[in-house]
């Protein structure tokens, strides 16, 4: 009965244990050297990982302090509370991650960007910025979401932005689409046709087709 006892307490101590050092690197982690950005959340056996512009999630076990590996031997190794290293189960690929400083929702699981009420990406802290960066203080603001308009073509297009996807329809038609961020220094979206949106220095935000023919820019309009 006592050995029992000793038993379970050792098995919800070393979950316990698992769980808090997963808990460590949820976030959002920028890969150097490169615009991708990788979302980490805690699981009961370790993490689970993917990329913000992909819902496809890569799970991770537990196999030591501070290191998971998938089913197919890819490991993440985490050197600091700012730094993990990702690398393929030959050793071929090797990629270094940077904590970010946006504002990460534990509830909704999305990165909020920072970005300025011009609705124009400011910039993604990581660890490299100096204490003096303006733009740790900056808070999410949704200045996307709401009615966008193009006076001459006579369209309105509605906007959703949760920080992560951007969802639009316009006046000429019912259905919404989905704009998946590309960039994560700069407000760039797709959807899976290739049409993309991005917001210009001027605040406009510009629609493009995925073949370039066409082009429309929207202002925003303000009740």
């Amino acid at each position: 009965m006592l050995k029992n006892k000793f038993l379970s307490t050792g098995i919800i101590l070393l979950f316990t244990i698992t769980v808090s050092y997963a808990a460590q690197i949820e976030g959002l982690w920028q890969v150097n050297r490169s615009n991708d950005v990788v979302e980490i959340r805690s699981t009961p056996e370790g993490i689970k990982a993917r990329l913000t512009n992909n819902n496809k999630w890569d799970y991770y076990e537990s196999i030591g302090k501070q290191i998971y590996e998938d089913r197919r031997g890819n490991r993440y190794y985490v050197k600091t509370r700012d730094r993990i290293t990702w690398e393929s189960r030959d050793g071929r690929r090797v990629l270094n991650l940077e904590k970010t400083r946006g504002n990460f929702s534990e509830r909704s699981g999305r990165n909020d960007y920072n970005y300025n009420n011009t609705g124009r990406n400011n910039h993604v802290c990581t660890s490299s910025c100096g204490a003096s960066c303006v733009h740790r203080a900056n808070t999410f603001d949704n200045s996307l979401s709401g009615t966008w308009t193009n006076r001459w073509k006579n369209m309105i297009a509605y906007v959703e932005y949760d920080g992560y996807n951007l969802r639009m329809k316009t006046n000429k038609g019912r259905k919404w689409t989905t704009y998946r961020r590309t960039s994560a220094r700069k407000l760039k979206f797709e959807d899976k046709f290739g049409n993309r949106i991005r917001i210009k220095s001027n605040g406009e935000l510009e629609w493009k087709r995925s073949d370039g023919r066409r082009e429309i820019e929207f202002r925003k309009r303000y009740y």
